[in-house]
């Protein structure tokens, strides 16, 4: 039996085909499920590749849409073509105003071969802070293109005429409809953080068939009340009065604010339109003012006020025999020995520069709260600020001093001096014989000043050129100085259509979702 066995065991043949027939067995059971698993896998990684990409295409689509807001181009639905393969249709669905600018909702859907691969919904939030110091496209003459008269009335806004009747379209739909009609004697606004345009001044509130024409505007504020500073280009009556072309008219207006994007006036105080400063010897063109720096203290029965953090005071100055004194309603004081504004709270000084035979001066607060208002002026002289302007003369001499046509001017009303800021001829040269015709300075601290000119063809600094209805920018450049070399003048508000980057400055997500 044992010699059996051992035959038997030394006899392997056939062994081997029943391991193979058994791995065959379990191969067929495995193989064809895995086969198909690795099937399924290739075909889920290829749509999640295809979705990947839809996402970055679409994604490509938002970021597209956000540049395009930032650089100051409208957002009509638009396509990108072969974005990882795909085309990406990007549409506006939703906007309302914030506080700090306007949310766009927008949909971004990309597709392959037609079809819908992926779709981004995202919120984005602008932000048009300063729209008019940011420049951009502000709009489109139809008619008579020609920009005179400038002013801000807020950091978004500029208030402007011409000097033909013509018809102004804001690069966005205006409020009033199809274009606005500005007569020479009116005034529009055009607000750039909207882009939409509408009639600030109606001359026919002034007086009945007005026939004057505005060479150069300014707004600003006093006391709480609304006024208006012009020009004129000939002689001619404004309002009851005669003015000529040297005359700076001040006009106390009321606004309507009902609409805050577009306040404009609904009343002009026509009895006390005056002319504030007559500059004698010259053709005005363009105006504005500088505030701060010189002023003249109050004349007898003039009001202040003095305000800071706490709430300040108010009282009457009387001046007397080459002495001033002061009647308070409250606890401030004044010290003519130092010329020392004290208001209610310890420390809060505001300094006024004076002697006890002058009531004329330099002011400064030495506190960021502590400011002194005239609120009550008896006789027009108690002006805040510096005036400048422009002339359509070829050469004048003012206090001695001579001036080109072509220069910013600036005039002292406190000591009755005349200064030159620049001379646009300096600082782009190629460009003889310019005229100003429009000038407007942007809120503190920024120290620019918008500009325009009464030709086509001007170049700037940056070699871009600029219309007789464009809106150019002065800046003294990085050391500070006023007319050297490093002054540049340069487009910065379109008003011939052209697209220019702004007037938002940021651009934000507010959320963003998969659909």
């Amino acid at each position: 039996m044992k010699r059996k066995l051992k035959e038997l065991g030394r006899d392997e043949k056939g062994q081997a085909l029943i391991l193979v027939v058994i791995l065959m067995l379990l191969g067929s059971l495995i193989i064809a499920p895995l086969l198909g698993f690795m099937s399924t896998g290739l075909i889920v990684g290829q749509v999640y590749e295809v979705k990947m990409k839809g996402l970055y295409a679409a994604n490509a689509g938002i970021e597209d849409a956000m540049w395009k807001l930032l650089n100051g181009y409208y957002l009509p639905p638009h396509n990108l073509t072969d974005v990882n393969g795909m085309n990406v249709t990007v549409v506006e669905i939703g906007q309302e105003s914030t506080a700090d600018g306007t949310l766009y909702t927008l949909q971004s859907t990309a597709y392959l071969g037609g079809e819908p691969k992926a779709e981004i919904i995202a919120q984005v939030e602008t932000a048009t802070e300063g729209a008019v110091a940011a420049g951009g496209e502000g709009g489109e003459y139809k008619t008579n293109e020609e920009t005179v008269a400038l002013s801000l009335i807020n950091e978004d806004s500029i208030i402007f005429t011409t000097q033909n009747k013509s018809k102004f379209w804001g690069r966005e739909e205006d409020i009033l409809g199809p274009g606005t009609e500005i007569d020479p004697w009116d005034l529009g606004v055009v607000n750039m953080a909207t882009g939409t345009g509408a009639l600030y001044l109606d001359g026919d509130l002034v007086m009945a068939n007005p026939n004057y024409r505005i060479n150069g505007v300014h707004y600003y504020q006093e006391g709480g009340s609304d006024y208006l500073l012009m020009t004129i280009k000939t002689t001619a009556q404004v309002g009851t009065e005669t003015f000529n072309n040297n005359d700076i008219i001040k006009l106390p207006v009321t606004l309507d604010i009902s609409d805050p994007v577009h306040p404009f006036v609904n009343w002009v105080d026509v009895a006390n339109i005056v002319s504030l400063y007559t500059i004698p010897g010259v053709d005005l063109v363009a105006i504005s003012r500088q505030d701060g720096g010189p002023f003249s203290l109050p004349d007898v029965g003039d009001e202040f006020t003095i305000t800071d953090a706490t709430g300040g005071d108010s009282g009457i100055i009387t001046v007397t025999a080459g002495s001033i004194s002061v009647t308070t309603t409250g606890t401030a004081t004044y010290t003519a020995a130092t010329g020392d504004w004290t208001t209610p709270t310890a420390g809060d000084t505001v300094v006024v520069a004076a002697t006890a035979a002058s009531t004329s001066g330099d002011w400064a607060s030495t506190t960021e709260t502590a400011t002194a208002a005239i609120t009550t002026d008896s006789d027009g002289d108690a002006t805040v600020g510096t005036i400048l302007f422009s002339i359509a003369d070829q050469n004048v001499t003012l206090g001695g001093t001579e001036f080109h046509r072509g220069g910013i001017i600036q005039y002292d009303p406190v000591g009755g001096t005349y200064t030159s800021l620049f001379n646009a001829n300096d600082i782009i040269p190629d460009n003889p014989n310019l005229v100003l015709d429009v000038l407007a300075v942007l809120p503190a601290p920024d120290e620019r000043l918008l500009l325009s000119f009464t030709v086509d063809g001007v170049t700037g600094s940056n070699g871009v050129e600029m219309g007789a209805e464009d809106i150019a920018i002065w800046d003294m450049g990085p050391d500070g100085i006023a007319n050297t070399a490093d002054d540049t003048i340069n487009l910065h508000i379109s008003m011939s259509g052209m697209v220019l980057p702004g007037p938002v400055t940021t651009v934000n997500i507010v959320s963003w979702e998969i659909s």
